[in-house]
């Protein structure tokens, strides 16, 4: 004959109590070779790359390093939202670094829909710059490009909104010569208005010299204070406006 088997409340309740315990413990941290886990402390001895095999990239933007905590591949490696900064980094050298291995590509771009947004905003608090722009081959350490705007505006309240160490040049200016005998010569150059400034002076001695230097539009007369010189006189001239 089979006995009942009784088990009292009491215990029921403690097993219980341990099947539930058991379900909500919080998971370990993922260390090297686990999962990562969400909300945790997550560490590594390689680093992390997580790849969106659904696009064509490259072998070279697809390779976690040593070293590197988190490694974005895709046609967009990594995207960052948020109310304020959308990506942030630190560094005791380099906050962020963008590199490219394409012959046009971009390192860093920065783009702004807003009307009067920043594509790229660069701060210093100390003596150093806030942007830096460098060019180790013959490149343009930087440029600044725009169809109706300002390409580059310089600034200071106190300091020198413009430091030039070195050469400077401007596509606004150069050198003609007055044929020998004449005494004006007109150079046509686009841009040029009635309101532009221009400087102009000979750059040889002699009893001739330049009078004037009348702005038009499209176009400007250099006049001379009388007929150049056999071999003709050369004058420099440069355009402000």
């Amino acid at each position: 004959m089979r006995l009942p088997v009784t088990v009292s409340r009491a215990v029921r309740f403690a097993v219980l109590a341990v099947v539930v315990a058991g379900l909500t413990v919080t998971p370990a941290a993922a260390s090297q070779g686990q999962a990562v886990v969400a909300g945790e402390s997550n560490t590594e001895t390689s680093g992390t790359l997580m790849a969106n095999t659904s696009t064509d990239a490259g072998d070279n933007e697809c390779q976690a390093s040593n070293g590197s905590g988190l490694t974005g591949c895709g046609n967009v490696g990594l995207i960052g939202s948020g109310t304020i900064t959308g990506v942030s980094g630190t560094g005791p050298v380099y906050g962020v670094v963008g590199q490219t291995f394409t012959a046009d590509g971009t390192g860093v771009r920065g783009h702004s829909d807003a009307g009067t947004g920043i594509g790229v905003q660069g701060d210093s608090n100390g003596v150093g710059s806030g942007v830096y722009g460098l060019a180790n081959a013959n490149g343009v350490g930087v440029f600044g490009d725009t169809v109706n705007g300002t390409g580059v505006i310089a600034r200071s309240t106190n300091g020198n909104a413009l430091d030039v160490r070195g050469k400077a040049v401007f596509s606004r200016s150069g050198v003609v010569t007055v044929a020998a005998g004449a005494v004006s010569r007109k150079i046509t150059l686009a841009g040029v208005t009635a309101a532009s400034m221009i400087l102009a002076t000979a750059q040889q001695d002699g009893a001739v010299f330049v009078r004037s230097a009348v702005p038009a539009s499209g176009s400007f007369t250099i006049r001379l204070t009388g007929k150049a010189p056999a071999a003709g006189l050369k004058v420099a001239y440069f355009v402000l406006n």
